[in-house]
Formats: structure tokens, sequence, C-alpha cells
């Protein structure tokens, strides 16, 4: 089997070292999921659902063309080659494999790995990406958007005061498992437009000389303004279980991965370092650290579509 002594991505044409760009997609998207945090493993299966191979030949993808693309350092433009990759990019992956190369506990990982599944820019709704500077002493680790067209990617919140506050948040939740309650849903029953089409149901049934295909047209149009106004559902079981879960939660030190795995659908993060934290029952809540290390905790004010105010600065 031939070597193959162009890097994928590349042709010589006219004697000119040129990019394929459909190739280049391709090494653009492995930097992409390798920065938002996916595996080499993660990646090499979404690279196999394409109809692209690494070697033209037919072979799938496996972890070492993977992690062979993503230490080319030609991809950013070395030994004259045009670049594909920006070496800001290129640097994110090297501080990347820096962070998944350091070795930690299992209840870490389980931590670790539940952040990096929950937490969202709120800006964009991008990964958020888990970075170092320094060392020793002066080690920093901070989470930011990976993203980096998007505003939040200039900000960092340091690893230390993410788990302070989702770790004060989880103590207070114990304390009173009330904060999990949902506001019941309106039925709707209750709707005008619901009881409107309800009430020319009623009217065309008792009409003697409504004619069947009217009375049906008028069935089917309440059944669909009943789906489009109905609620989302009942969220009570899901509060239950999370209530379970909870019930013997002791007070920690330091937030609990398995925890957050199971009873936490999003942390959305924003530029002031301020979490909306979503509950598998929907519940939300937002969240920031005082000046003083204290945390406060209140129902999160997100808009209707689940946005936040910022999201309207970003250009």
């Amino acid at each position: 089997m031939a070597n193959k002594y162009i890097p994928f991505g590349y042709e010589i044409s006219d004697g000119e070292m040129k990019i394929v760009e459909r190739e280049a997609e391709v090494v653009r998207g492995i930097y992409s999921l390798y920065v938002q945090g996916y595996s080499l493993k993660g990646i090499t299966e979404r690279l196999n659902l394409l109809p692209i191979t690494y070697a033209g030949d037919g072979r799938a993808w496996d972890k070492n063309m993977v992690n062979r693309i993503l230490e080319n350092k030609k991809y950013t433009g070395d030994k004259d080659y045009p670049p594909i990759i920006p070496k800001e990019t290129a640097k994110m992956v090297l501080k990347c494999k820096s962070a998944k190369a350091e070795k930690v506990s299992p209840e870490d990982k389980e931590r670790l790995d539940a952040l990096r599944n929950k937490l969202r820019c709120q800006i964009c709704g991008g990964r958020m990406i888990r970075q170092r500077a320094g060392s020793g002493e002066k080690r920093r680790i901070y989470w930011k958007c990976s993203e980096v067209n998007c505003i939040g990617h200039k900000h960092v919140l340091s690893e230390t005061k993410l788990e302070n506050i989702l770790t004060s948040l989880f103590n207070e939740v114990s304390d009173d498992l009330s904060m999990l309650d949902m506001e019941p849903e309106k039925g709707y029953e209750k709707d005008h437009v619901v009881m409107l089409a309800s009430n020319e149901v009623a009217a065309a049934m008792e009409d003697p000389e409504c004619d069947t295909g009217t009375a049906l047209e008028k069935i089917f149009q309440l059944a669909s303004v009943k789906f489009d106004h109905c609620p989302e559902g009942d969220n009570s079981e899901i509060t239950k279980k999370i209530k379970e879960r909870l019930a013997l939660y002791p007070k920690k030190g330091r937030v609990n991965g398995n925890m957050i795995q199971q009873v936490i659908e999003r942390i959305g993060v924003t530029p002031d370092k301020t979490l909306y934290i979503k509950l598998i029952n929907g519940k939300e809540f937002e969240r920031r650290e005082k000046k003083d290390g204290s945390c406060i905790c209140t129902e999160s004010d997100l808009t209707a579509d689940g946005s936040h105010c910022y999201a309207g600065n970003q250009k």
C-alpha cells in the first residue's frame, strides 16, 4: 500500500501545491470538533458517515488518521503549504491535547465529562472548551466559548468559580426541594381560540342542515387548534425523580459530576460569568457569584425563545 506523501486536503496541480476544498472542509471540521471537546473516537465515528476517505482507497477512518491531521503543521501554512487552518485554532488544539493528557481521577473525569456535555455559550449556543494557562501555582484552568467569531470567545470563566456556583446551587436545592417545583401549566380548554373552535363544532353538530363534510372539517380544525395550543406536558414525574435523587444528597464542597449528568439539561454561560441552568424538568435558575465569593440564585429571566439579552449585542 503506497504511503500518502501529500497531506489530506492538498494536491499538486500545474506544479503547485493547492488546496482540495472538499477535503479541506473535512480538515476544518476535524479541528472544530476537537476544540469543542470531541474525542478522536467521536470524530472518527462522524467521519465514517461521510462519503470521503483519508487515502481515497475506501478504507474507513481511524483515530490515527484523525490524530495525524491534528498534528500536521502544514495545515497552518508551514513549509509553503497554503493554509487551511488558522494558527490560533492549531494552538487551541495543542492546549486541548495537553489538557486531555493530564491525568485525572475517575471522579474528576466524571465531572469534566458532564461539564463538557452540558456547558454552552449563552450567546451563540456553541460548546464551551476547557483550557489551561501557566503552570504550578500560577496555573489557571478556565472555560470559554469554542466559536472564535462569538464575543463569548473573548471572555473566560474560571473552573473554580464554575464549580463553586454549581456546588452552591446543588447544596441550596437539596436543602429546599420545593425550589424544583414547576408552575402548573394551563390546560388548552381555557384558551379562547380552543373554546371558539369547540363552540363551532358544537353548533355544527346541532345544526340539522349541516352536512357531514362541514362537520368533519370543523372537528379536524378543533383537533389542529388543540394540538397547537396544548401545554408541553406534565413534568411532575420528572420533578419527582429529581427530588428522589437529591433527597439524600449530602452537602459537598465540590460539584458532583454524576448529579450534573442526571439532573441538568443545559448550562448557559454569559460573558459576565452568569450561569443559566436548566434542569431536565424545565426548571431554570440564574446564578452568579458575588464579589465576596457567595452566590445568588433566582429563577432565570431567559426570554421566551430561550435566549438572553447578550444575544442581541453580537455583531
